[in-house]
Protein backbone atom coordinates (compact mmCIF):
# COMPACT_ATOMS: atom_id res chain seq x y z
CA UNK A 1 0.00 0.00 0.00
CA UNK A 2 2.65 2.25 0.88
CA UNK A 3 3.96 1.80 -2.67
CA UNK A 4 1.14 2.97 -4.66
CA UNK A 5 0.75 5.78 -2.63
CA UNK A 6 4.17 6.82 -3.30
CA UNK A 7 3.76 6.32 -7.32
CA UNK A 8 0.56 8.22 -6.82
CA UNK A 9 2.29 10.96 -4.88
CA UNK A 10 5.76 10.67 -7.92
CA UNK A 11 2.92 10.37 -10.65
CA UNK A 12 1.39 13.08 -9.58
CA UNK A 13 4.12 15.43 -9.06
CA UNK A 14 5.52 14.87 -12.16
CA UNK A 15 2.18 15.95 -14.09
CA UNK A 16 2.17 18.91 -11.95
CA UNK A 17 5.50 19.89 -12.79
CA UNK A 18 5.18 19.46 -16.38
CA UNK A 19 2.21 21.61 -16.87
CA UNK A 20 3.03 24.29 -14.83
CA UNK A 21 4.24 27.29 -17.56
CA UNK A 22 3.49 30.94 -17.33
CA UNK A 23 0.60 31.98 -18.87
CA UNK A 24 0.61 33.50 -22.61
CA UNK A 25 -1.11 36.33 -21.45
CA UNK A 26 1.65 37.01 -18.93
CA UNK A 27 4.11 36.29 -21.48
CA UNK A 28 2.71 38.65 -24.12
CA UNK A 29 2.37 41.76 -21.23
CA UNK A 30 6.21 41.41 -20.49
CA UNK A 31 7.09 41.51 -24.12
CA UNK A 32 4.51 44.76 -24.46
CA UNK A 33 7.03 46.46 -21.80
CA UNK A 34 10.10 45.15 -23.46
CA UNK A 35 8.86 46.66 -27.04
CA UNK A 36 6.88 49.63 -25.60
CA UNK A 37 9.38 52.33 -26.86
CA UNK A 38 10.68 49.94 -29.55
CA UNK A 39 9.67 51.63 -33.31
CA UNK A 40 9.22 48.79 -34.72
CA UNK A 41 7.81 45.84 -32.37
CA UNK A 42 7.62 42.04 -33.64
CA UNK A 43 4.17 41.70 -35.69
CA UNK A 44 2.62 39.72 -33.03
CA UNK A 45 2.80 42.34 -30.98
CA UNK A 46 0.47 44.66 -32.54
CA UNK A 47 -2.59 43.36 -30.67
CA UNK A 48 -2.93 40.82 -27.56
CA UNK A 49 -4.95 38.62 -29.49
CA UNK A 50 -2.00 37.94 -31.65
CA UNK A 51 0.40 37.85 -29.35
CA UNK A 52 -1.64 35.18 -27.36
CA UNK A 53 -2.25 32.78 -30.81
CA UNK A 54 1.21 32.51 -31.50
CA UNK A 55 2.58 31.58 -28.01
CA UNK A 56 -0.45 29.45 -27.55
CA UNK A 57 0.31 27.60 -31.14
CA UNK A 58 3.95 27.75 -30.22
CA UNK A 59 2.52 25.40 -27.02
CA UNK A 60 0.50 23.10 -29.14
CA UNK A 61 3.53 22.68 -31.45
CA UNK A 62 6.71 22.04 -29.38
CA UNK A 63 5.07 21.01 -26.55
CA UNK A 64 4.36 22.02 -22.35
CA UNK A 65 7.66 21.83 -21.64
CA UNK A 66 9.26 23.57 -24.36
CA UNK A 67 6.55 26.31 -24.01
CA UNK A 68 7.72 26.53 -20.40
CA UNK A 69 11.58 26.56 -20.70
CA UNK A 70 10.78 29.51 -23.36
CA UNK A 71 8.28 31.62 -21.68
CA UNK A 72 10.48 31.35 -18.46
CA UNK A 73 13.40 32.71 -20.87
CA UNK A 74 11.47 35.44 -22.10
CA UNK A 75 9.73 36.71 -19.01
CA UNK A 76 13.69 36.67 -16.98
CA UNK A 77 14.76 39.18 -20.47
CA UNK A 78 15.48 42.72 -19.46
CA UNK A 79 16.70 43.14 -23.14
CA UNK A 80 14.45 42.66 -26.99
CA UNK A 81 17.47 41.78 -28.68
CA UNK A 82 17.36 38.35 -25.75
CA UNK A 83 13.53 37.55 -26.63
CA UNK A 84 14.50 36.10 -30.18
CA UNK A 85 17.42 34.09 -28.33
CA UNK A 86 14.94 32.74 -26.27
CA UNK A 87 12.29 31.74 -29.23
CA UNK A 88 15.11 30.36 -31.51
CA UNK A 89 16.93 28.26 -28.77
CA UNK A 90 13.58 26.02 -28.41
CA UNK A 91 12.71 26.17 -31.92
CA UNK A 92 16.35 24.51 -32.55
CA UNK A 93 15.88 22.23 -29.30
CA UNK A 94 16.25 18.41 -30.23
CA UNK A 95 14.30 17.05 -27.60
Amino acid sequence: MKHMFRSFVFIGAALLLSSCAPDPSDTCEHLEELYKNSAEPPAYLKSRDACMELFNSRKKRHGVNSYRRESECILKTKKMFNVRECMTKEDNRKD
